[in-house]
């Protein structure tokens, strides 16, 4: 099984528990292609995949598949404090006498997928530039629903900013994963 990250510190990670971030934008690629082709890959360990290209030669892949289930990763001090206030006690303690001197205790980049307790169902995956996106998407990022169209949309530049500060204004082409929180 595979990982996906969200920033946990720009509330991100709990956007997406809390279901309120159902899309996710990923960088295809920064290359300017003339008339791209994109399609699905139908065959070998890419099946299911969106791939982008230009002629014959495909320049990204998708990196999850369409119906792939995702483990969300969250450092092991974060799904500790979550089962504690859960009352769960004994699995928090559990899991802090496992992990809490590995590096995942801390940094969610050395968490192992199968142990994420939260998961996610990729349900569509498209191709676009990064500024076509719609104001329904911008929502579906995860932007406050009560935002008007114009503050939302400086709301998500704002956030991308924080992320990587020349992704909105490259305008690179981007793979969308819609996704349904599945555990």
């Amino acid at each position: 099984m595979k990982k996906i990250m969200y920033n946990t510190p720009l509330g991100l990670t709990n956007a997406v528990l809390d279901g309120r971030k159902t899309q996710t934008r990923r960088v295809a690629t920064y290359e300017g292609l003339p008339d791209p082709f994109d399609g699905w890959l139908t065959e070998g360990k890419n099946a299911g995949k969106r791939a982008i290209g230009s002629g014959a030669e495909i320049k990204a892949i998708s990196h999850y598949a369409l119906n792939e289930v995702v483990a969300i990763a969250q450092s092991y001090e974060d799904i500790a404090r979550e089962y504690e206030a859960k009352s769960m006690y004994a699995s928090a303690a559990r899991l802090e006498q496992l992990f809490s001197r590995s590096p995942g205790w801390r940094n969610k980049m050395y968490v192992v997928a199968d142990e994420m307790p939260h998961r996610i169902k990729i349900t569509n995956i498209r191709v676009e530039k990064l500024q076509d996106i719609s104001i329904m998407d911008v929502y579906k990022e995860g932007v406050s629903l009560e935002l008007t169209t114009h503050d939302a949309f400086k709301a998500f530049v704002e956030l991308l900013n924080k992320i990587d500060n020349k992704m909105w204004a490259v305008n690179p082409y981007v793979f969308v994963y819609d996704f349904e929180l599945i555990e």
